[in-house]
């Protein structure tokens, strides 16, 4: 894991697990010995690394509170999610993500089931998707927290009451002008396959997809920003 983040100039390093302790914590501190012993600076944050929508949100949320720093993210180690997570990472924001080849007929025997490097890092290419809207955020946000599909109605009430949606220039709105700001937010939410809505009119229904549930928590941190972590606070 060392010798990549030597090859990248890395300034210092960030570790996302689930836990210092027990088997996870035992892969850690093996990590961590490696980093103190080329004297790179690290640090560690602890999250649900098997929820890939946690993950994606933990690195969303270091980034815009430490947006300064140009970000690499490995995917050769960690959890496979952990891999997933940084490739979603990678298309909404400037991390740049790459792997590193290993000779699996080899074992290092600094930690079990790693293996000797056999080249340098090999960046990934990303797709570049616009990350999603303030307004829409706090659509899917309240969408999420309900135990059943919703009305149209009952979403305006609650986008309106938090001044999401409304007048744009003067005092007034017609309820036509409401519905349109909604469905424009609709529609958004639907293009990425979080919501579903069934029914027409007054029975109509929208409720969120488990693509939704999981998207609101990549975007949490745009609602409840955190901040960075020590290591990045220069």
């Amino acid at each position: 894991m060392v010798s990549p983040l030597s090859v990248l100039r890395a300034d210092a390093v960030i570790l996302i697990t689930t836990s210092t302790t027990g088997k996870p914590g035992h892969y850690h501190s093996k990590v961590i010995e490696a980093l103190d012993a080329s004297s790179i600076p690290h640090e560690t944050r602890t999250c649900n690394f098997w929820d890939v929508g946690i993950v994606v949100d933990e690195v969303g949320a270091m980034m815009a509170a430490a947006p300064q720093h140009e970000y690499f993210y490995n995917v050769s180690t960690g959890s496979k999610s952990c891999a997933i997570a940084g490739t979603i990472s990678a298309q909404f924001w400037p991390l740049r993500t790459y792997y590193v080849p290993v000779d699996y007929e080899r074992v290092t025997g600094i930690i079990e089931d790693d293996h000797p490097v056999k080249g340098p890092p090999l960046f990934m290419p990303t797709f570049s998707v616009p990350s999603l809207d303030h307004a829409s955020v706090l659509a899917l946000n309240f969408l999420a927290q309900q135990s059943a599909p919703v009305s149209k109605r009952f979403l305006i009430d609650d986008l309106r009451a938090r001044q999401v949606i409304g007048p744009r220039k003067g005092k007034s709105i017609t309820p036509q002008a409401l519905q349109a700001q909604v469905d424009g937010i609709l529609r958004r939410l639907e293009s990425w396959g979080f919501i579903e809505t069934k029914g027409r009119g007054l029975s109509l229904r929208i409720g969120v997809t488990e693509k939704g549930i999981s998207g609101n928590k990549m975007f949490n941190h745009l609602l409840n920003p955190r901040e960075a972590p020590a290591i990045l606070r220069t």
